[in-house]
């Protein structure tokens, strides 16, 4: 009986210290949480950090609907990759002119005035007494639109074909390149001034700085020719010449059988021409295989005569 009770003391004696710390532990957290919250806060309860953090979020939310697009920096962004964009003109031209030399004058003069300049020039004058010519002209991309129309008034454009390149990727692509060379040469040259090594050590990283040093200048030639064909258009204009030109309309039965009537004679004048430059490109040979031929005859005629 004198242990049971030793033990019920010993029990009771333990189970008060422990209800002691629970308490001490829960008093200095009711604390803390008031001296975190401004004594607003109960015990053991989250909400007032949860109001606190709802609140934070919400002064610091914007309302979407209030920024202009046009104003952003995205749009400002776009606006300026669309207008430094790198394209690449070219454009070939089948033009019909009745004074080959008038369109021949004019031309230049165009060119001038849009601020370009002939880059080729081929004229043909040896057929049929109608001139014919190949222009290649470089022009602004910015006078490129207005070129195009000064030159549609020299004569009829029977073709037209134009091609526009996009090449802004490459032309980025290749700045970029060249920038990361040059830091890079930048780092083998800083290397080369610290190095005190041995002589092969040195003579590697110059032959390492020699190879950048080739990479910078094959990518910076490739950037001038992209900055070059960007920044000039470049119009091929085949000319031609054809007096009383009429330019195509819709093919009728009357004009279908003019137009038969008109190759036939052409063709026959063709035919007679030929002929005529055949016989007269061989009257040298028979001058010149004829008269033997003539006295080789007259032998042959004279010993038949004589035997009979």
């Amino acid at each position: 009986m004198i242990i049971n009770r030793h033990r019920r003391v010993l029990f009771a004696f333990h189970f008060g210290v422990c209800a002691l710390a629970i308490l001490g532990c829960g008093g200095e957290s009711y604390q803390a949480t008031e001296s975190f919250d401004g004594g607003k806060a109960m015990p053991g309860s989250s909400s007032g950090v949860e109001t606190a953090t709802a609140d934070a979020v919400a002064s610091s939310e914007i309302d979407v609907s209030e920024i202009d697009p046009d104003d952003s920096e995205a749009g400002s962004q776009r606006a300026s990759a669309a207008a430094n964009r790198k394209i690449i003109y070219d454009t070939t031209i089948g033009l019909v002119v009745e004074d080959y030399q008038r369109f021949e004058s004019q031309l230049p003069g165009i060119v001038a005035k849009h601020g370009g300049f002939v880059s080729h020039s081929d004229t043909d004058r040896s057929y049929n007494d109608q001139q014919r010519g190949t222009w290649v002209i470089r022009v602004p991309v910015d006078s490129y639109a207005a070129f195009l129309s000064g030159v549609d008034t020299l004569g009829f454009a029977e073709s037209r074909q134009e091609n526009a390149q996009d090449v802004t990727e490459e032309y980025v692509d290749v700045q970029a390149r060249i920038a990361n060379k040059k830091s890079l040469e930048q780092r083998i040259i800083q290397l080369l001034e610290d190095r005190s090594g041995k002589l092969a050590d040195v003579l590697e990283i110059e032959r390492e700085l020699a190879r950048v040093r080739e990479e910078i200048e094959r990518m910076e030639g490739r950037l001038r020719v992209l900055k070059d064909r960007t920044s000039l258009a470049t119009v091929t204009i085949n000319c031609r010449e054809q007096r009383a030109y009429q330019p195509p309309a819709a093919p009728t039965l009357g004009s279908r059988i003019r137009r038969a009537w008109g190759d036939s004679l052409y063709s026959l004048q063709l035919v007679g021409e030929n002929l005529l430059v055949i016989l007269i490109a061989a009257v040298p040979w028979l001058l010149v295989l004829g008269i033997p031929l003539l006295i080789l005859w007259k032998i042959l005629q004279r010993i038949y005569r004589r035997y009979q």
